[in-house]
C-alpha cells in the first residue's frame, strides 16, 4: 500500500450499472473503512504536533508580551522616582 515515497494509494471500482450517487457513496465509504488506520496515524502524528506547536507558539508569544510590560512597567516607576527625585531635589 505504500511506495517508497512516502505516498500510498487506494483504488476503488464500482458498479456501473448502479446510480452515480450510489457508487459515490459506496466508494466513498469503503474508502473510510480502508484508510481509517491510515487517518487516524495522521491524527496522531501531524494533527498534535501542530496543535502543541500552536498552543506552544501562542503560550511563548503571551510570556513574552507579560515579560515585556512587566520589564516596561518597571523602567516607567524608575523613570518616574528619577523625575520626582530631580524636581523634588
Amino acid at each position: 500500500m505504500f511506495f517508497k515515497d512516502g505516498w500510498s494509494t487506494l483504488t476503488i471500482q464500482t458498479n456501473g450499472s448502479q446510480a452515480d450517487g450510489v457508487q459515490v457513496y459506496a466508494a466513498g465509504y469503503a474508502e473510510g473503512i480502508l484508510t481509517r488506520d491510515l487517518i487516524q496515524a495522521y491524527w496522531f502524528n501531524d494533527y498534535q504536533v501542530c496543535i502543541y506547536t500552536t498552543l506552544l507558539e501562542y503560550t511563548l508569544i503571551f510570556l513574552s508580551a507579560n515579560c515585556i510590560l512587566s520589564i516596561l512597567s518597571q523602567q516607567e516607576q524608575n523613570i518616574g522616582k528619577l523625575i520626582h527625585s530631580f524636581f523634588d531635589g
